[in-house]
């Protein structure tokens, strides 16, 4: 990459096998944990630089303590951008089928979906199949910086998707 990280090698082999398994098919879930101030952003940075490279589609989202009862608020930063670069006939594809199901999200703020008592199901499945449809034209990469500060309900939909991966 771009970006050079001292005394990382063992973390970049582990997200550079992380992308070669999903480039085969085989999704990955990658959790980079440590205390503040050890370069876990620039690890973040640098496998969306590969992935890039690699002919993924990068989604990139931040979570931040303000926006923590913001319902689905890190799912829209990954979302929204290719959402609002689709035209017409991308959008219908984005969300044939079950992904329409994910529709209110990217709607206006009041037609939004409110947390509900059962986990708002369908949101969580309609957003899955729209991130299935995308990963039709190729392998898509989600990078979130400090999860620890997202919404439950974006913390739900990525507990929902993580073992679908595949």
């Amino acid at each position: 990459t771009g970006t050079t990280l001292l005394e990382r090698e063992r973390e970049l082999a582990a997200l550079d096998d992380a992308l070669t398994d999903a480039n085969a098919g085989a999704g990955r879930v990658v959790l980079v944990e440590a205390p503040a101030g050890l370069g876990k952003t620039s690890l973040l940075r640098a496998a969306g630089e590969a992935a890039g490279e690699a002919g993924f589609t990068c989604l990139r989202a931040r979570a931040g303590e303000l926006e923590r009862d913001f319902a689905y608020g890190c799912v829209r930063q990954l979302l929204e951008p290719v959402v609002a670069r689709a035209d017409g006939e991308e959008r219908e594809r984005l969300f044939g089928g079950a992904a329409a199901l994910s529709l209110p999200l990217f709607g206006p703020a009041e037609a939004c979906p409110r947390p509900a008592a059962d986990g708002a199901f369908s949101v969580l499945h309609g957003l899955y199949w729209l991130l299935n449809n995308l990963a039709d034209e190729g392998p898509v990469a989600l990078l979130v910086d400090d999860l620890h500060w997202s919404d439950t309900e974006s913390l739900r939909f990525l507990n929902y998707l993580a073992p679908r991966l595949d």
